[in-house]
């Protein structure tokens, strides 16, 4: 899974906001020494920018914050599918990939690197495949290892 660095300050940025932290020490805005971060200014950040809180309890308050967010290992050893009526939804990595018509496009979006992860799929994808869907994934790794060997007899 990429994730790029905009996604990655995009998100540290709505973190910060929801519980107070500090952009300056998140390493998201520059200040100068001995200077409040904007958020500070605008009272949504305790000022451990300019001590008036501690670095200490700061840092323990982005621990804690990031523990909500907290991403569960992918359980499978590459892309699944669930079927769906007459397409396969394919994933990976708690990603959507695309939907395939056909064993070919299967395969393809498989084997691509494509798909972003996005934490509101992820919670979704989590639910489902612990739930109704689970019996339904299909693993596309195992399937193409079958397949390959058969191939090469």
């Amino acid at each position: 899974m990429k994730i790029t660095s905009s996604y990655r300050n995009l998100y540290l940025g709505a973190v910060s906001k929801k519980y107070r932290l500090c952009a300056a020490l998140l390493g998201l805005e520059k200040v100068e020494e001995g200077k409040s971060c904007f958020a500070y200014q605008v009272k949504q950040c305790t000022g451990a920018c300019i001590g008036e809180s501690s670095i200490e309890l700061h840092n323990l308050q982005v621990q804690t914050a990031l523990n909500f967010y907290k991403v569960q290992a992918w359980p499978y050893q590459g892309a699944i599918a669930i079927k769906e009526g007459d397409e396969m939804i394919v994933l990976n990595n708690w990603s959507y990939l695309e939907t395939a018509i056909n064993e070919e496009e299967l395969y393809e979006l498989a084997d691509s690197e494509q798909g972003e992860f996005d934490l509101d799929i992820y919670k979704l994808l989590k639910k489902a495949l612990a739930g109704p869907f689970k019996q339904q994934v299909i693993q596309l790794k195992q399937i193409k290892d079958i397949n390959d060997r058969r191939d090469s007899w």
